[in-house]
């Protein structure tokens, strides 16, 4: 995530100093392999997540709760701001990008094509995201399900 938001400043930085379009049409698609790769993450902490909680965490003692068991009874207030927070850097960036290469693009065939590709590309962001969000909370619900039921109390 860092390199995303420093991504952003570098590109934008550069692109507005050079007065060029194209090169601040280079930020979605970046936002958009480094999203994705994040959201590759995130799944895979879900999937860890929920094999410590169905594999581990019944071969132990009751009276000391695993990871899992324990941090679901004690939650942490306000962690949606979390996820907005990276849907926001994601999401929000290659608009920002998109916005910025419009208000200084010189019509030319480079910039025109570039900023067509940034734009698609800004579109696939949201359409990925808003899939890859609903099937992390999918999974999440599931897991969750799981541990409200009466076999995991």
């Amino acid at each position: 995530m860092a390199v995303a938001v420093v991504a952003l400043g570098t590109i934008l930085s550069v692109g507005y100093q050079t007065k060029n379009a194209a090169i601040m049409s280079l930020y979605p698609l970046l936002s958009l392999i480094l999203g994705v790769y994040w959201l590759n993450m995130a799944h895979a902490i879900i999937r860890c997540a929920t094999y410590i909680k169905d594999t581990i965490e019944p071969l132990m003692s009751p009276a000391q709760p695993g990871w899992e068991t324990y941090i679901r009874r004690k939650p942490i207030r306000g962690d949606a701001i979390g996820y907005w927070g990276v849907r926001g850097i994601f999401l929000g960036g290659p608009v920002v990008s998109v916005l910025s290469a419009s208000t200084t693009m010189q019509w030319s065939p480079t910039n025109i094509v570039a900023f067509i590709v940034s734009v698609v590309t800004t579109v696939i962001t949201f359409v990925v995201s808003s899939r890859g969000a609903s099937e992390s909370q999918d999974s999440f619900r599931k897991v969750e399900w799981i541990h409200r039921s009466p076999l995991w109390r």
